[in-house]
């Protein structure tokens, strides 16, 4: 019988109130793949992410370690909801209030 692993799904918040680049909230969670998914890890760990702003996404569903680099793939798809140089407002960044 198959040991029963985790289930973890990661969000990623991609709104414009994010204070850092998304570049390192998405190096943390590739690094948190490969640590559920590495050689040494227990069980059949799966996760799934979902990105949000205004409303979730998802990014991809429950995968096992088979597609531990599909996961990292669109982890690193993932782009925020307003992308402008911080500091700059949308009236700066070419982006339309609605």
């Amino acid at each position: 019988m198959e040991e029963v692993g985790a289930h973890v799904v990661l969000v990623i918040d991609k709104s414009g109130s994010m204070t850092q680049k998304l570049q390192y909230p998405a190096k943390d969670a590739k690094e948190f793949v490969d640590a559920m998914m590495g050689e040494n890890s227990a069980g059949n760990n799966q996760i799934a992410v979902v990105s949000f702003s205004d409303y979730a996404t998802e990014v991809i569903g429950l995968t096992d370690k088979t597609g531990k680099q599909t996961i990292k793939n669109r982890i690193d798809g993932i782009r925020r909801r307003h992308q402008h140089r911080f500091g700059h407002g949308p009236e700066h960044s070419g982006c339309r209030r609605h």
